[in-house]
């Protein structure tokens, strides 16, 4: 609710001129814009860390890496930097990121892991194997379908509109 809200006051301000980035709108000479320029630099970099280290671990698990050796965390957080370096210095809009990102990411906090860890939940239980719950849980199945088939779509038309569109 926060983000539509958000959104729909900088489409209300700006109208159809609105960039994608809303802060893009401000004038750099604008200090409240400025300020949040800042804040949002400051969440950034206090965030990525937390992050990197999450997502180095969980691909470490899922490759069945050792995460407290110390080689090859090491190694995985240098292949990691190193992708994303490449991605950075390549993708220079931040519409696509964040539209992308919202895209992609969104879809899965949304739709699919919710679905999944109800499924997990209900096969791996006996006692939730109930008609009740086993009728839900095919029906978070069809929410997982839909959700991906709107988040494959919201991603390619970001790409669409960021790398085909003249």
């Amino acid at each position: 609710l926060t983000y539509v809200a958000t959104s729909s006051c900088g489409f209300l301000t700006f109208g159809e001129n609105s960039a994608g980035f809303v802060l893009d709108n401000y004038s750099t000479h604008d200090p409240l814009a400025s300020i949040s320029r800042v804040c949002i630099a400051f969440s950034i970099i206090v965030a990525y860390p937390l992050l990197f280290l999450g997502g180095r671990d969980g691909l470490m698990k899922l490759f069945g890496l050792d995460i407290m050796g110390v080689v090859s965390s090491r190694l995985v957080s240098v292949i990691m930097l190193i992708i994303v370096t490449l991605l950075a210095s390549t993708i220079q809009d931040l519409t696509f990121v964040l539209s992308f990102g919202g895209a992609t990411m969104s879809t899965c906090v949304i739709y699919i892991f919710p679905s999944l860890m109800f499924r997990s939940l209900v096969l791996n239980l006996s006692r939730m194997q109930t008609q009740k719950n086993i009728r839900d849980m095919n029906i978070g199945m069809v929410v997982l379908w839909l959700g991906t088939i709107t988040g494959i779509g919201g991603a390619t038309m970001s790409v669409i509109r960021t790398f085909f569109s003249g």
